[in-house]
């Protein structure tokens, strides 16, 4: 997959809240115990990033404002370290914040480079915060991979996508991870949710990662703890999990007819003698036959009923008349 651009996008029911990069203020809860690393993080070696987007600047030179929704539907991105932050890194803790309730936001920029995992491992990383004390807002900061011809004004909810990945949050019945891939023009949602807790579901600062390999393994992060892991294909509905091998032939002794004679078949004795027809032993002739209209009674062939019967053979008599 390859994705010149990279897009976030956001609605809120409330008041949405900013996603400044690489500041999380002080937790007011206990710290869990440390947890055994996954294979992953044992072994994942950070590349160079294709983006990095410290928010450090204005975020009007690099990012492209969507108008794919009316004026009075579009929210407004404000450049903020938002609520809470450290006066002494306030300027690295801007970020964006989606400043409107009740509006559509999305925004988008190119990529320095190409993001492939053709070469290797492509890891999506991202902060989030909603700053909103009230638990039952609703809102959702997700992140796509675009393809390369992308029309930025015109971004919005129908805009194709490789990736789409990142928190759906929404009373207390929602808390989840989307992780959707693209295939063949259908957006493929996982089968099984990537569930949040809810003591994750707060207004601190939140890190969303996301490492998928080159053989289709994949592992979701949040704060560095793994939430998901696998391949994609036991994980999704890809319709085409096998593939043809180019370099298999039909053998030359193929025999393309279905079915064939048994040559050991043998016809068992006495079945020419077995005729083809016999009488219906459960045939009984009908209380209202008439042996003056319908003629003497009799039992037809096999498998026939006696009313059918009776029909036969007024036919037979109507066509002697």
């Amino acid at each position: 997959m390859r994705n010149p651009h990279i897009a976030t996008c956001a609605r809120q029911r409330q008041r949405p809240d900013p996603a400044p990069a690489h500041t999380t203020p002080a937790r007011r809860r206990a710290t869990p115990p440390p947890r055994q690393p996954s294979k992953t993080q044992q072994s994942l070696t950070p590349p160079a990033p294709a983006t990095a987007e410290t928010f450090d600047k204005d975020i009007g030179k690099r990012w492209t404002v969507s108008e794919w929704k009316d004026a009075d539907s579009t929210g407004k991105w404000v450049h903020t370290p938002g609520e809470w932050f450290v006066e002494s890194a306030k300027k690295e803790a801007h970020g964006m914040q989606a400043s409107e309730d009740m509006k559509f936001h999305s925004i988008s920029a190119p990529l320095d480079k190409k993001a492939s995992t053709t070469d290797g491992t492509l890891v999506v990383q991202f902060t989030v915060k909603h700053e909103k004390k009230d638990y039952a807002f609703c809102g959702g900061g997700y992140i796509k991979l675009l393809p390369g011809k992308v029309d930025a004004k015109a971004f919005g909810g129908d805009t194709p996508y490789s990736i789409m990945f990142g928190p759906d949050l929404c009373g207390y019945d929602v808390s989840r991870i989307h992780l959707i891939f693209e295939h063949n023009g259908e957006n493929l949602l996982k089968t099984d949710e990537i569930k949040l807790d809810y003591a994750d579901k707060d207004e601190f600062t939140h890190l969303y990662t996301l490492v998928l390999e080159k053989d289709g393994s994949y592992e979701v992060f949040l704060d560095q703890d793994s939430k998901a892991q696998g391949n994609i294909v036991d994980g999704w509905d890809f319709p085409d999990k096998e593939i043809k091998d180019p370099e298999v032939s039909k053998p030359e002794d193929w025999v393309d007819t279905k079915k064939i004679p048994d040559p050991e078949a043998v016809k068992p004795d006495g079945y020419d003698d077995i005729p083809a027809e016999i009488p219906d032993p459960e045939a009984e002739q009908p209380e209202d036959w008439d042996a003056e209209e319908d003629g003497e009674w009799f039992v037809a062939a096999s498998f026939v009923s006696a009313r059918r019967a009776r029909f036969f053979h007024r036919r037979a008599v109507a066509s002697m008349a």
